[in-house]
């Protein structure tokens, strides 16, 4: 991951304040992972002076669900109810439904899938994707409870 530096968010006020005859000539629409506002504590001003603010929580089981079917359909898979319901379950609880995670965890899977010559993905499959997945911080650990 790219590292944001001070005098980039700097540059975004700098940006920002281009002003003729009262008038702002620029509008600067920002789209960011949620560790961008982690960062842009670091500039306060910047934060200060964004008019319009949402914040795109992580998707539910549900939508998790619908993303990967949608996303099946789109790569143009036939069968797009190759996950099991118990690896649905499996990947919104690795991933606390983080769309990023969530893809990257399924095409692991994907892969391991193809690998082994299977035409399902089951919670085994689920988890050998997850055990290779080199950031172990990248997935959730599932909360006993």
């Amino acid at each position: 991951m790219m590292k944001l530096k001070k005098v980039s968010l700097r540059n975004l006020e700098v940006l920002r304040e281009f002003v003729e005859y009262n008038n702002k000539l620029l509008q600067l629409v920002i789209a960011s992972r949620m560790e961008f506002l982690h960062r842009t504590k670091m500039v306060r001003t910047l934060l200060n002076r964004v008019e319009f603010k949402y914040i795109l929580t992580p998707l539910d089981d549900r939508e998790t669900k619908k993303m990967i079917e949608f996303r099946l359909k789109k790569a143009g898979v036939k069968n797009i109810s190759i996950f099991t319901p118990q690896a649905f379950e499996l990947i919104y609880q690795y991933t606390q439904g983080y769309p990023l995670r969530i893809l990257s965890l399924c095409q692991y899977a994907w892969r391991i899938m193809k690998d082994e010559g299977r035409c399902i993905i089951d919670n085994k499959i689920i988890e050998k994707a997850r055990g290779r997945l080199n950031d172990k911080s990248f997935i959730f650990k599932i909360k006993k409870s």
